[in-house]
């Protein structure tokens, strides 16, 4: 293949960076290929922000919610400095996450990742684009990229923190669903009221859902696990488990669903306890997982889990869960009352975070000023 001389990436045709944008999932990536040049910037068009932060009316029906509703993404990102900052930071060890919410006027609403940790103070000017502001994230300085996403809905006074989104066939359209006292909720575009998803028995308390190679998937707190087609509201019933703890958080990791049930004391303050499984959908069962690989998992509150490689970022340790939970702000650690901890697959236990964990989540990093 014939070498292109790195002047001529800048004359390509505004059609052939279209495309290329057009194919391009996120828009930080967007935001990465408009950075790259001058000219490709004025070629690329800004990337709109989320298309949910709307406003939608909804009438009454056989449950007594009614009113607008509006739904909010929430990003959390990996920022990492291309140039050395000093030689305490070196390699991947400067990975910094934090919670990105966009607001209107231009404004954001930054925050620690965990739903434990505290609103990150004097970020309300913070930009990731450009501008005046003082507190500008410019991505041709550091290396910005997506961790996951969550969303909430604003529902008249009422806050719902696990949520999830989708799209319908036409991509304009979209749909939500949520959980409200335990049941499965879900409107999609056009609706008038929301439906309340029958699952054939109606006794389920549904904890936490997720979307999985485009089904949503719920578990109960006793552990059954359903899947829903959002485009029929088919609902099949793809395994079951012993009741463990209550809370229970779904993940998605290289292509699997996971299940991480969290056991907590009985009598309050104790060591919390986390045990990993898998689902096998083809046996109907969870099973039990003691190794993650080079995968870690973050249970970043119930609006956001995922998992990342250790390998891609420096700063977290391979085979680990990391939580949030009180108990870790009265143990004996490095940084008293940071309420994050992660446990161990392999060692099969729980530890608080030490001073070489924290860094990549410190409320805002040394680097960062």
């Amino acid at each position: 293949m014939v070498s292109t001389p790195s002047s001529m990436w800048p004359s390509l045709p505004p059609e052939i960076l279209e495309e290329i944008a057009m194919r391009l999932e996120s828009r930080t990536d967007i935001l990465h290929l408009r950075a790259v040049c001058t000219a490709w910037r004025a070629s690329i068009p800004l990337p709109s922000k989320n298309p949910h932060n709307l406003s939608f009316s909804i009438a009454s029906n056989n449950w007594p919610i009614s009113g607008h509703f509006l739904v909010r993404e929430r990003t959390v990102y990996c920022i990492q400095p291309l140039k050395k900052i000093s030689s305490f930071f070196t390699n991947n060890s400067n990975n910094w996450l934090v919670n990105i919410e966009e607001r209107d006027f231009g404004k954001v609403r930054a925050t620690a990742p965990f739903s434990l940790c505290k609103i990150i103070p004097n970020w309300d000017k913070f930009s990731m684009i450009g501008g005046l502001s003082k507190k500008v994230i410019n991505l041709l300085d550091y290396k910005v990229r997506e961790v996951g996403k969550s969303y909430y809905l604003l529902f008249n006074l009422d806050f719902f923190k696990n949520v999830v989104v989708g799209r319908c066939n036409n991509e304009d359209g979209f749909w939500v669903m949520f959980i409200h006292f335990g049941k499965l909720r879900f409107w999609k575009m056009g609706d008038e009221k929301w439906t309340q998803v029958d699952d054939g028995s109606g006794q389920s308390n549904y904890v936490h859902i997720a979307l999985h190679n485009g089904t949503i998937y719920a578990v109960d707190y006793t552990g059954l696990t359903i899947a829903v087609d959002p485009l029929s509201l088919e609902v099949t019933q793809v395994a079951s488990h012993p009741y463990l703890g209550f809370h229970k958080y779904l993940v998605n990791s290289l292509g699997d669903l996971f299940l991480i049930d969290k056991v907590e004391d009985s009598f309050g303050g104790g060591e919390p306890c986390l045990k990993v499984y898998k689902l096998d959908e083809k046996r109907g069962e969870w099973i039990p997982v003691n190794s993650l690989g080079d995968q870690v998992i973050l249970l970043m509150g119930s609006g956001c889990c995922c998992s990342v490689s250790a390998k891609d970022f420096g700063g977290l340790r391979r085979n680990c869960v990391y939580f949030g939970d009180h108990y870790f702000r009265d143990v004996q650690n490095d940084f008293p009352r940071w309420p994050v901890g992660f446990f161990d697959l392999e060692y099969n236990v729980v530890q608080p975070l030490k001073s070489v964990d924290i860094k990549i989540f410190l409320p805002k990093p040394a680097w960062l000023s």
